[in-house]
């Protein structure tokens, strides 16, 4: 299957978040030509401090498989302003047969991807909200601009 380079229009931003950072450079190397700016995060407090820092189109979060702490991760970020409505895809482990489905969707989930993770999905399911992202704040700066001019 061909490879399709999806660039992003607007600069967004990617929040990356796994309590295991050995898989980040597959994240990065799967999401590297979407020309998003990447970031990590290993902990629940980087989670949350990045989000406190940076807008982000989606978040892209690694589950535990022997914790909670993706979905404990998932509920401070949706107490955060920044992050409230940040779109989450979850990543399941292998093996992750009972995948909380109910609470992933309540804490934010629109998707969530099981591994091993098809690298042209997650690049398009990224690259779709990044682009809605990237849209949105392009509209914004239109109409501020427009009612700068009206004012």
């Amino acid at each position: 299957m061909p490879h399709v380079q999806m660039k992003i229009q607007h600069p967004v931003s990617i929040l990356l978040v796994n309590h295991q950072s050995s898989d980040f450079p597959n994240l990065e190397a799967i999401l590297a030509d979407t020309g998003a700016g990447l970031y990590r995060a290993t902990s629940l407090q980087e989670a949350v401090g990045q989000v406190v820092d940076h807008d982000f189109a989606v978040i892209v979060l690694r589950l535990d498989a022997a914790s909670r702490l993706g979905l404990d991760t998932a509920k401070r970020l949706r107490e955060q302003a920044r992050s409230r409505s940040v779109p989450i895809i979850f990543i399941a482990p292998s093996g992750a047969d009972d995948f909380p489905l109910e609470e992933a969707f309540a804490l934010g989930a629109v998707d969530y991807l099981g591994e091993p993770v098809n690298p042209a999905v997650l690049r398009a399911k990224v690259s779709l909200f990044a682009d809605l992202f990237g849209k949105t704040a392009r509209i914004a700066e239109l109409e501020e601009a427009e009612s700068e001019r009206a004012g």
